[in-house]
Order: structure tokens, then C-alpha cells, then sequence
């Protein structure tokens, strides 16, 4: 027999902050896994990205124990709900100090400002949502959520979102939700005092988007799980049963957007990650809506560029291509040392130019994965100004025997046009383009310099107005 579950009742309406209560905690996380899928069906590896984040401490309220009711799961046939947006005319209901940047619009808010309330043991639930006409097409920029912690003693966690585009009946023991349109988590490395908290991440640079407006998110807080010989995170770590849960906005419907008064709790008979229509559960006189808020730019879009030119820069015996984004496929640009430089200088670096057919370009990012095949590299990421014939750089980072992860967005006050520039390509002819360049120093001085240097992945993604 599947698990009841007790019934959020007699919830009550609750300031969401107390005036005593201490500041935001701002930061930043690492994007630990995953992918969003491009408007072509093609799946980007995001993993690496770094997302800005502000969270406020709220007041929650769980179940009351002594409450006997219970409701008993059920395959549901219910259609979605189409409520009525809640307070005409006050798109902006509950934090005021998260009222929309001038080019941020909100497309979903399930958050009432007051009431919140979580249910014990939920680590992993799923809501459904439908966004305003307005998220068509338009990137996501920022993701506000609730999360309530229970630990005394603080150890990092996944938060791990799954975004899909319909829901379904399948046998059981199988999830009913398919096109699945992103899954990425980052991981939080903050300590938090036990209790309730409201957190917005800046997820603009996953590059997120949907032309569908019916979508379901799910929201699962795991522990981190490294696999193979590197480590690399991939997700699936013991959910963080008793520890984390999902916020609720329990006491009114969405303000903008909506979402039918259920969700889908995964407990059979504890979390797997596997939503099934016969997991839907309600509240007895409470909203069972995640408390959520999504924006997207008010305008323009985001598009990834194609490398049309792979150089090595610094270096000898280049080989191999970068004609796939697809994850240890075998398609990489490799380079070896060179013999002519210092060794406190670069000795091998790989540039690319990409495609620029945007127009009105105010952003530019770089990504992808740098390897090499010994310990004590550094890598750098930098991009050209056209303007003075110069590289800025991004970012250096430490780089393992292996391959590292980056993703690095110019946040300089350099023009943006400046780092778009006209090249006479021998198959294209003049086109304009962004370059980029990814180098490689050895710190250790005590490798000769056999070894490889390898780049894979590489994207350069650009927003538009």
C-alpha cells in the first residue's frame, strides 16, 4: 500500500519576514551537472556555470502532528485548474526587495508573501505550472524558490531542478512526465541556521527557455554525488530525507501564471525521483503550490554561435576537431607544448572564432571543457577586443589531471561591439565574429613537456536586447 500522506491544515497566515530577523545571504553557486535542451533538440552541457544567488530567511509553519486527517493518493484525472490571477493588478506580490529588475519580467509567481508552510520527509516533489504568454521563447533569468532546513550541522547539498513539457500515464513504477527540456543542480556550499529561506538564483547564463507554456518542474535536494575517477557530479546522490524540504506557497493561488491545487509527492514508499499521477496530493484548506517565481528577459534571446575556425595559437602537432558538443565523444583539439617559450609563460593556447549573426548583442559568454594530462596546469579564458587589437581576459583557473569544466561571462565596461569583429574567412568570406582563446601554463616546472593539452565543447553563447 503506497504511504499517506497527514494532511497541511489549520495553517496560518504568517508574516513571511519578521522585522528582527537578519539580512539576505548573498553568493554565488556552481552549476555541478546538466543540461538545458536547445530550441533544435540539442542537449548543452551547463555544468560549470556560476549563478549569483540571494536568500532570505522566511517564516514556515509544518503539518500539525495532532491532526489525525489523511487522504489517501489517487489517479488523478483532474484538468488543469485555471485560477484567476490572485490580487488583479499586483504582479509583484511578496518581497518587495525582489521586485523585477527593469528588464526582468515575471511570467510565474506562486508567492503570496505570508503562509508558507512545508511538509516533513520532502526532499523530492513536483509542481505543475503555466506560465504567461510572455516566457515564449524568452530566456529564463531568474529562479526564486523555498527551501526549509532542518540540520544542526551544516554539509553541502545538490538542489536539482527537472523541467518537463507533459505529463503522461505509464506503468507503474516509471515517472509520467516526458519532454524533458532541462536538468541541472548546483551545489550549496553555504552554511544555513536551521530554518525557512527564500532564494532567487540569476539562472540567465543556463540559457533556459521554452515555447511551451504548460510546463512541471520538479525540485529535489540530494546529497553530492562524484563519479569516476575525476569526480564529477552527476546528480544522483541519497536524497536528503529529514533534512531539506520544499517550501509551499500555501496560502494563496499564483499571482501571475497558474498552477492546478495539487502536486505530485514522490514517496513510494521514499523518494526516487519517479513522479507518478498516482503520487498527486492536495491540502485540506491549503494551496499545494511550490513556492516559485520565474522571470525572463523582457526582451531579445540567446543564441550559440558555431566555431567556424579551431587554431592552435601557442604549441605544436595540433590535431583533432571541435565539430561536436557532444560530452567524450572522441572530438577534441589537442595540442603539446611548445619548446620555445619560458616556463612561467603559456606553452600551448587554442583560439576559435565563432559566427556572429546577432544583432544587438549585450552579452557574451564563453564555455566549454579544457583537459590536459598532467597535475599543475592553469588555464585561462580570455576573448578579443577588435577595437585594440588586444585579448581580455576572464578568467585562470587551477586545471586537474583531467578535464575542467568553464564557463566565463565578460562582466567588464569594454563596449560589447568591441569584441565583435570583421575576418575574411577562406570558405565565408568576410563575416563577423567573436574570438576566444582558452591557454595552459604548467605551475610545477618539473614535467618535460611531452604532455597534452586537449579542449572540448566549446561554446561562445551571446544575449540579445
Amino acid at each position: 500500500m503506497r504511504k499517506l500522506l497527514p494532511i497541511l491544515a489549520a495553517l496560518l497566515a504568517l508574516p513571511g519576514l519578521a522585522a528582527a530577523e537578519p539580512g539576505p545571504i548573498t553568493g554565488e553557486v556552481t552549476v555541478a551537472f546538466g543540461w538545458v535542451k536547445k530550441a533544435d533538440g540539442t542537449k548543452v552541457n551547463i555544468a560549470g556555470k556560476k549563478f549569483p544567488y540571494r536568500a532570505y530567511p522566511i517564516s514556515t509553519r509544518k503539518l500539525d502532528p495532532t491532526h489525525p486527517n489523511v487522504i489517501k493518493r489517487q489517479r488523478s484525472s483532474q484538468s488543469r485548474s485555471s485560477f484567476k490571477d490572485f490580487l488583479e493588478g499586483n504582479k509583484n506580490v511578496g518581497f518587495g526587495a525582489y521586485a523585477p529588475d527593469s528588464a526582468d519580467q515575471i511570467v510565474y509567481q506562486a508567492d503570496a508573501g505570508t503562509g508558507y508552510g512545508y511538509v516533513e520527509d520532502n526532499p523530492s516533489s513536483l509542481d505543475d505550472i503555466n506560465l504567461t504568454s510572455a516566457a515564449a521563447g524568452k530566456p529564463w533569468r531568474t529562479l526564486a524558490f523555498g527551501m526549509q532546513y532542518h540540520n544542526s550541522s551544516f554539509s553541502p547539498f545538490i538542489i536539482r531542478w527537472r523541467c518537463y513539457g507533459t505529463n503522461t500515464d505509464n506503468p507503474p513504477g516509471q515517472t509520467d512526465f516526458a519532454d524533458e527540456f532541462a536538468d541541472f543542480g548546483v551545489r550549496w556550499d553555504v552554511n544555513l541556521a536551521a530554518g525557512g529561506f527564500f532564494t532567487e538564483i540569476d539562472i540567465s547564463q543556463a540559457a533556459v527557455s521554452t515555447s511551451d507554456s504548460s510546463i512541471y518542474i520538479a525540485q529535489q535536494f540530494r546529497d553530492p554525488h562524484p563519479t569516476g575517477p575525476f569526480g564529477i557530479e552527476d546528480g544522483e546522490g541519497a536524497f536528503k530525507l529529514g533534512q531539506v524540504d520544499t517550501i509551499f506557497n500555501a496560502f494563496a493561488p499564483p499571482t501571475t501564471g497558474t498552477s492546478a491545487d495539487q502536486f505530485w509527492y514522490d514517496w513510494d514508499p521514499a523518494p526516487d525521483g519517479l513522479y507518478e499521477n498516482t503520487e498527486i496530493d492536495i491540502f485540506e484548506g491549503n494551496v499545494a503550490n511550490h513556492l516559485l517565481t520565474l522571470k525572463v528577459a523582457a526582451s531579445g534571446s540567446t543564441s550559440s554561435l558555431t566555431p567556424i575556425d579551431v587554431r592552435m595559437g601557442i604549441g605544436r602537432n595540433p590535431s583533432g576537431n571541435l565539430q561536436s558538443i557532444v560530452s567524450n565523444d572522441g572530438n577534441t583539439f589537442n595540442v603539446n607544448p611548445s619548446h620555445t617559450v619560458s616556463r612561467n609563460s603559456p606553452v600551448g593556447s587554442i583560439e576559435a572564432d565563432f559566427w556572429q549573426l546577432a544583432t544587438g548583442v549585450n552579452g557574451i559568454r564563453i564555455s566549454g571543457k579544457a583537459g590536459v594530462n598532467i597535475s599543475g596546469c592553469n588555464q585561462s579564458i580570455d576573448i578579443y577586443n577588435f577595437a585594440n587589437n588586444s585579448w581580455v581576459h576572464l578568467n585562470t583557473a587551477s586545471i586537474p589531471n583531467g578535464f575542467n569544466t568553464f564557463n566565463e561571462a565578460y562582466g567588464g565596461t569594454i563596449p560589447i561591439g568591441n569584441f565583435i569583429g570583421s575576418v575574411n574567412h577562406p570558405f565565408f568570406g568576410n563575416v563577423n565574429v567573436i574570438r576566444a582563446r582558452v591557454r595552459f601554463i604548467n605551475t610545477t616546472d618539473l614535467v618535460p613537456r611531452n604532455w597534452e593539452m586537449k579542449l572540448d565543447q566549446l561554446q561562445c553563447t551571446v544575449t540579445t536586447n
